[in-house]
């Protein structure tokens, strides 16, 4: 044998200081628990089944650890040992990994006999194959040992911290061994577990696999060899030592030889062999000092080994070079670990804060705190000062759809056309704003028609008097339009509050507790809604009941409008439908007195008849009325033969002023308009003049007359036609259509107000009125077990509770970590 072999204490002399100083150091490391977050180097013992690992062990630290046929190890064992001039001590400790958290529990006193090591790591592993059971149950001497277990392999770790004089400082840990196959009695799924256990630790990259290898069986049939070359390809951090070298079969020596000659599967570290006592031995008491000079005189007497460089045989010179490994794999990684350390701890930091609150210390007062906020946000969105973030304000959500609506009231205007359904005109009344064009949906009702209907009403009546129910027939056919455009608005208005409320509701409470208070004021909120949104419909239903009646107290204006509608009407139905009849809108002229509104069957010379201007509601505007077919060759006629006579108008276009009525205040204007003698009027500016084409004769013959006053002598290049007559019978027709219409005006305006009013009162500040007692009354924190139930609304799920729980922990090694990193710097 090429040089002599180490004994145990020259191997640790050849320790650097230094070096044991960083071995010790990444042992306080590992007692923090960090290993689970961070990747400290270490080193893990790994063999097949019965190769010998638990005797290698051994040999390594002192200590006799519990022997059985086949599987004896499982779980993982860690060795930390550390020099020390004090005397030989163990420190024995359960690390329990849960959810991912690992905690460390001490088991059992300080041993300080290495003899009675073996029997505390039987109960240890004990211990750990059954987790239901106390850990301190285990510890008892009449503890049964022999019970079958509740798991046939863990995870969790038996940690071993031995100190002592004799000891070098190490730490590695001993895996259970690789199964190859499982007796009829076993289970198959052991197979795969511990292949994934094994798998686990040398699979990090600052893991040195310590692989053992039995020489008694063919070295690539060893299951541990297939699965270190998986995960260690290219063997950069693989240590192989040989054990049971006395089982060489003779004439087999060479293959062996190649393996610790690193000719065959060269490894970076290189091939040991060592030779171990047997369990014989152990049962006979040899000592550790008897095995290591029966070791040193196998290697100087046994063939081939004498001729085999020393520093590779027997286990001093194994350990030297783990040491040396290590410490090299420590150097590096150091400067690298307090790099993840520190992107750790702040990446835990900020998953922490990502959690939510944790759980008030004074739930009650944290609640209402809460809620009195979210009250004021609700009524900060109902006034329209703010909104949830991404919505638009709410009153600038709910303004166009009152617009809308109001659009939709103005498309039920009666639409009366005041000549007889035998015309066919082209005439069309617009009574909406010039910005506002709106598609008229009320049917087109002729004079006739409603000369009818009157007469089919007609019961007791004097001459000239028309029953009410004819103006109800009309009036009822509007007011049939309205419920739907109502129900609508109110619908979708209560849709836009429920909507802004549940984002409100999010926005305050999706951070408190496990949930349950957004769950429970989401519930109650829109259970706040729902009965302001009943209300509302109730109210406007009723609305819709008193709009059945007419009533007004306007009498003012509803006179002012009914008479310039009948005007308005009169002078429709007196314009003979000529095609070249216009209404044009000249540029203001001023204001003159209203006249007596025309009563008779014509025109008088002196006034001509006004044509009623577009408002800023009402629009009204008509064309020419289109005869029909069997009536034009009659208009044509009568037409030519009005201008051969020449008798009438002449070629000027006479200027038509808006009539003035008395001075009023309040609806209709100011005091200020007492002074120029006028009110303003509903239907447009009072000074405005318009100018009506010549007037021919119409279809329906009558005597003639003048839309201006006469010259003095008539211009025969511009002669006009005599206008239609108005009968006493069509005139109290047409007033049905002044007074129905003119109803409309008042009443689609107080209409809107009120519906706005209600919408506006009883729904969108409706939610917010009120609000905080109807809150506590629905979370029920406004009686004598207020401070229980909102302990359990501010109770964290048990999830985020559990996450905490290990980040918190996770910190906590981490920083331990972090500590004593600063402490060897």
């Amino acid at each position: 044998m090429t040089g002599t072999m180490l004994s145990l204490s020259e191997a640790d002399n050849l320790i650097p200081s230094s070096g044991r100083q960083m071995l010790d150091h990444v042992n306080r490391l590992h007692s923090t628990g960090v290993q689970i977050d961070i990747d400290l180097p270490q080193i893990a013992v790994v063999g097949t089944q019965s190769v010998g690992k638990t005797s290698l062990i051994e040999s390594i630290t002192g200590i006799s650890l519990p022997r059985e046929s086949g599987t004896c190890t499982r779980c993982p064992i860690e060795c930390r040992l550390a020099h020390s001039d004090a005397n030989w001590s163990c420190v024995v400790s359960l690390r329990i990994t849960e959810h991912g958290q690992a905690r460390n529990i001490p088991f059992g006193d300080i041993i300080l006999d290495p003899k009675d090591v073996e029997k505390r790591v039987r109960k240890a592993q004990k211990a750990i194959l059954n987790p239901s059971q106390p850990v301190t149950a285990f510890l008892n001497e009449d503890a049964d040992l022999k019970a079958v277990n509740e798991e046939r392999f863990s995870s969790n770790t038996i940690c071993l911290q031995i100190t002592g004089p004799n000891l070098t400082d190490l730490s590695f840990c001993d895996l259970p061994g690789l199964i190859a196959s499982v007796s009829m009695d076993g289970d198959a799924q052991d197979i795969k577990l511990v292949d994934d256990l094994v798998r686990s630790y040398i699979m990090k990259p600052s893991c040195i696999i310590l692989l053992a290898v039995s020489c008694e069986t063919d070295f690539e049939n060893q299951k541990a060899h297939q699965l270190v070359h998986e995960v260690d390809p290219e063997r950069a951090r693989t240590i192989g030592v040989l054990t049971k070298p006395d089982r060489i079969q003779k004439l087999e020596e060479g293959q062996w030889l190649r393996l610790l000659r690193n000719e065959k599967e060269e490894l970076a570290y290189g091939w040991y062999v060592v030779k171990l006592p047997t369990s014989a031995d152990m049962r006979e008491g040899i000592t550790w000092a008897e095995a290591r000079a029966d070791e040193t005189r196998f290697f100087d007497n046994t063939y081939p080994w004498p001729d085999e460089a020393s520093t590779h045989l027997g286990t001093p010179n194994l350990i030297v070079q783990l040491e040396a490994v290590l410490s090299g794999l420590i150097i590096k990684r150091l400067p690298e670990i307090e790099k993840e350390l520190s992107e750790s701890i702040s990446r835990t930091q900020r998953r922490l804060a990502d959690l939510p609150p944790p759980p008030p210390e004074h739930p009650f007062l944290e609640i209402n705190h809460q809620l009195g906020a979210f009250c004021a946000e609700v009524q900060s969105c109902v006034d329209g000062k703010s909104s949830p973030a991404g919505e638009i304000a709410l009153q600038q959500t709910i303004r166009p759809r009152f617009q809308r609506f109001k659009s939709c009231l103005l498309k039920t205007a009666p639409r009366f056309l005041p000549w007889d359904r035998a015309v066919s005109p082209t005439t069309h009344f617009s009574f909406n704003p010039p910005n506002q064009q709106v598609e008229r949906l009320a049917r087109p009702v002729y004079l006739d028609e409603v000369y009818t209907k009157a007469q089919e009403e007609r019961i007791r009546e004097l001459p000239g008097m028309m029953s009410f129910d004819v103006y109800m027939h009309y009036i009822n056919e509007f007011l049939a339009g309205w419920p739907d455009p109502t129900h609508e608005l109110a619908q979708e208005v209560a849709a836009d509050v429920s909507r802004i409320v549940r984002k409100l509701v999010k926005q305050r409470f999706a951070g408190v507790g496990h949930g349950a208070l957004q769950y429970r004021v989401g519930n109650v909120m829109q259970e706040t809604v729902k009965k302001r949104s009943a209300e509302t419909l109730e109210a406007l239903n009723e609305l819709l009941e008193r709009a059945k009646t007419p009533h007004t107290l306007l009498e003012a204006q509803y006179t002012f409008y009914r008479e310039g509608l009948e005007q308005y009407y009169r002078q429709a139905y007196e314009s003979p439908p000529d095609p070249t009849l216009a209404l044009t809108v000249p540029a203001p002229a001023p204001a003159a007195s209203m006249p007596t509104p025309i009563s008779g069957s014509a025109t008088p010379a002196s006034q001509p008849p006004p044509a009623f201007p577009p408002t800023a509601n009402s629009g009204f505007t008509f064309g020419k009325p289109k005869p029909n077919d069997s009536t034009s060759k009659e208009v044509a006629d009568a037409g030519k033969q009005a201008a051969s006579k020449g008798t009438f108008g002449s070629a000027s276009t006479p200027v038509v002023k808006l009539p003035a009525e008395k001075p009023a205040s309040g609806f209709f204007g100011s005091t200020s308009s007492a002074t120029s003698g006028s009110t303003p009027s509903p239907f447009g500016n009072t000074s405005s003049a318009f100018k009506m084409a010549s007037m021919s004769p119409g279809p329906f013959g009558g005597p003639t007359g003048s839309t201006s006053p006469a010259p003095s002598t008539p211009a025969p290049s511009a002669p006009t036609l005599a206008p239609n007559v108005l009968s006493a019978e069509m005139s109290t027709a047409l007033g049905v259509m002044a007074h129905v219409r003119a109803y409309f005006e008042i009443a689609y305006k107080r209409y809107l107000d009120n519906v706005h009013e209600i919408v506006d009162y009883k729904l969108v500040r409706g939610v917010a009125r009120e609000l905080l007692p109807s809150l506590c009354r629905g979370l029920g924190i406004d009686g004598r077990d207020a401070q229980k139930v909102c302990a359990s609304l501010t109770a964290e799920r048990e999830d985020v509770r559990v996450r905490r729980e290990e980040l918190r922990k996770k910190l906590e090694r981490l920083e331990a970590a972090s500590q004593e990193l600063a402490a060897y710097r």
